[in-house]
């Protein structure tokens, strides 16, 4: 169960921070997963972990929990939290262009060369794990989120983990466990999370909802939890803007804020395709993925959420997504995404007329 906590800034206002677990015993849900955690920091042997589950499911939440249980006081020190997705800095490419060549000047067989390390482990995670250890476990926590994003650097992980494996365990997190090499699969012990119920979503938003002055139906709570995939945070956000716009809580105020909120520019492409406007869709199209460094399969998942959000008949949303299962499915060994995204800018066009899919 989430505890509120003192608010030191204007951040610790912010609901989802608020109300944020501190401990396992505080976290709602995942019972299978806290008895295992709360074992590992009882017995003093703490394994590499590999956290897997859909965005949302509370991978991160469970992570950060785990090691305030486990380090105590010695928290602060001892953790660091690191997002594979954040691409690297000009500034970080150049300062490992530059620590990857081994001077003329140095003494030894390597002068002279260039040595081949991925990018992101040189400048981001490498200065954290070399650091030697100062707390009573003898060791630090290193937690990689969207650790699927390495994607051919999990090779120069693997022998990352084996040389500081004694200095440093690894918490890593992934919404796709199938694009985690066996590797790094087999040097963890594995937590599938599952998203929270509808049952114990209702549950813990409602009693977030009765220390902050608001409430709302059943009917609308499946919604919430439909847009927000179970992730309370995202919901107990939501519930602010609400509360703060003095809205009245229904699905059609709820569309609004989503869209008002809809920085991808997902929704501004599906009116697009809906109405058949073609030239302009297929410019949107190239404008997000250059805004957002979007996969083609990464703008298909953002029309997922886009459409189940949508205000459209259920029929017409079957048919959205059906669609976008119908591209992505034969997108998958093309090269080019230019054939798809003008098949499915006509195929999304001839929806609301019923010509389409």
């Amino acid at each position: 169960m989430m505890t509120a906590r003192k608010e030191a800034t204007p951040l610790d206002r912010v609901f989802s921070i608020k109300h944020e677990p501190q401990h396992l015993s505080e976290i709602g849900g995942h019972e299978d997963s806290i008895t295992r955690l709360k074992k590992m920091i009882e017995s003093g042997n703490v394994s590499n972990l590999l956290i897997a589950g859909p965005e949302g499911a509370g991978k991160l939440t469970l992570a950060k929990c785990f090691a305030k249980d486990l380090f105590g006081e010695e928290y602060a020190t001892s953790v660091n939290i690191i997002h594979a997705a954040n691409r690297l800095t000009d500034e970080e490419r150049k300062q490992a262009a530059r620590e990857s060549h081994v001077s003329e000047k140095r003494i030894g067989s390597m002068a002279g060369t260039d040595l081949i390390f991925p990018k992101f482990i040189q400048v981001r995670v490498k200065p954290v794990v070399e650091l030697q250890a100062m707390n009573s476990r003898k060791f630090k926590l290193l937690i990689v989120t969207g650790f699927d994003k390495l994607a051919q650097d999990q090779q120069g992980f693997r022998r990352l983990m084996e040389v500081y494996g004694s200095n440093c365990r690894f918490i890593l997190i992934t919404s796709q466990i199938s694009s985690v090499i066996d590797p790094i699969i087999s040097r963890c012990q594995v937590l599938l999370v599952k998203p929270l119920s509808r049952a114990r979503f209702y549950k813990e938003v409602s009693r977030v909802g009765t220390i902050e002055g608001f409430s709302f139906k059943t009917s609308f709570a499946n919604s919430l939890h439909y847009v927000t995939g179970g992730n309370i945070g995202k919901a107990l956000n939501l519930m602010q803007l609400f509360k703060l716009k003095g809205l009245e809580i229904n699905d059609d105020n709820l569309f609004s804020i989503l869209k008002a909120l809809d920085d991808d520019g997902g929704t501004d492409f599906l009116e697009l395709c809906l109405n058949r406007a073609v030239p302009d869709a297929v410019k949107a199209y190239y404008q997000i993925k250059q805004d957002n460094a979007l996969s083609f399969q990464g703008f298909l998942d953002v029309l997922r959420r886009v459409t189940i959000r949508a205000p459209l008949p259920k029929l017409h949303k079957a048919r959205i997504l059906t669609i976008l299962a119908d591209i992505d499915a034969s997108s998958i060994t093309k090269a080019s995404d230019e054939p798809h995204v003008m098949a499915l800018v006509l195929k999304l066009g001839g929806i609301l007329a019923g010509s389409g899919a």
